[in-house]
């Protein structure tokens, strides 16, 4: 199995911490994903993949789930963006 749906979970959730220390938005934080993320891969669909997961967790969890720790909600993040890369690079 190729590791590429693992750089990405990282390279995400390190672009997660780093926005979250600069501003936090929903719709804005898909925008700033969308670029860090096509400029580390130097790929489009990339980055266009892992903001529309990103923002889809983060509106479930906006909706659904209120009281979540930081370390939770990372985790989340990681898991389920992770599992998102592992169906579409991971075979």
């Amino acid at each position: 199995m190729e590791l590429l749906w693992f750089y990405i979970a990282i390279v995400l959730a390190i672009s997660d911490i780093v926005h979250g220390q600069l501003t936090w938005n929903i719709f804005l934080e898909a925008v700033f994903h969308f670029i860090i993320l096509s400029l580390v891969f130097l790929n489009i669909e990339i980055g266009f993949l892992a903001a529309l997961i990103h923002l889809t967790i983060d509106l479930t969890h906006s909706i659904f789930i209120r009281n979540m720790s930081t370390i939770e909600h990372r985790a989340m993040h990681f898991v389920i963006e992770s599992l998102f890369f592992i169906i579409i690079f991971g075979f």
